[in-house]
């Protein structure tokens, strides 16, 4: 109430609410920054793929990436190509798959950059990697469990919780696996005897994890998993308009990986 002239008068009070601001995770080393990401079709094996070498398929991707960032070759810094059960008669798929997709010797790379590098414009920056973390366990009885260890650690570091993440990107290994580091996650005990935690993580929410399908339902790529789950990732932090993503996987002996994408906002 406020007074005026000597009389009472009301006056109707607005309050504007101020955004939240958004939390800022702790980062390791520059940022990099997510452009673009292709991939060639999945197929049953030993069908329309049966033909081609590994080389073939990369050099096919390495084509179509180019076509569609418009990146110059002179961008090009490194090119790092993943592969498993590699064939003899190619001695190095990322230099052969390079070549024969018309890239001169001397450029090396073209998905991940460096945000000082040149890139295309910031048109084509689709998110940032802004933390990581490797875990081991004893691969007799915890092979599949890394996305339950991982994942705690990652958000410790990066100094974030469960509630600040958008999006969760889930390798999945088998069926069952991802439902086993989920209930792992939110046990009491698993948390206080495996992980030396107080208690239990939590739960993560269903609705977030592999919105888009897991690496069952669209394909395993030997050696490109971590590379689907980032474009994933990222894809689905600027379509869900989403902050952060975790992603998190498990590999073989016992090791995984997790990483923290924040997506770019100009």
């Amino acid at each position: 109430m406020l007074r005026l002239g000597g009389s009472l008068r009301s006056v109707r009070c607005f309050a504007t609410a101020t955004a939240a601001a958004v939390k800022k995770p702790i980062t390791s080393g520059p940022n990099i920054v997510l452009v673009d990401a292709v991939r060639t079709p999945f197929a049953v094996s030993g069908t329309v793929f049966k033909d081609l070498w590994a080389v073939d398929l990369q050099r096919e991707a390495l084509k179509a990436l180019i076509a569609r960032t418009q990146i110059p070759y002179k961008d090009i810094d490194h090119i790092i190509c993943g592969t498993v059960i590699q064939e003899c008669k190619t001695s190095n798929v990322a230099r052969e798959a390079a070549l024969q997709a018309g890239i001169p010797d001397k450029a090396r790379k073209a998905m991940l950059g460096m945000q000082k590098a040149k890139t295309a414009g910031d048109k084509l920056k689709i998110a940032y990697l802004r933390q990581y973390q490797y875990v081991a366990q004893d691969p007799k009885d915890q092979l599949l469990l890394s996305p339950a260890y991982v994942i705690p650690k990652l958000l410790d570091k990066a100094g974030l919780t469960l509630k600040d993440v958008d999006v969760f990107e889930i390798h999945e290994a088998f069926a069952g696996q991802v439902l086993a580091n989920l209930n792992a996650l939110d046990s009491d005990y698993f948390c206080k005897e495996h992980m030396g935690r107080s208690g239990k993580f939590g739960r993560l929410p269903m609705e977030k994890i592999n919105n888009w399908g897991g690496s069952l339902s669209i394909g395993h790529p030997f050696g490109a998993t971590g590379v689907r789950l980032a474009a994933h990732a990222a894809g689905r932090l600027k379509e869900e308009k989403g902050q952060y993503a975790v992603i998190a996987a498990c590999a073989a002996g016992g090791h995984g990986v997790g990483m923290l994408v924040e997506a770019y906002n100009k």
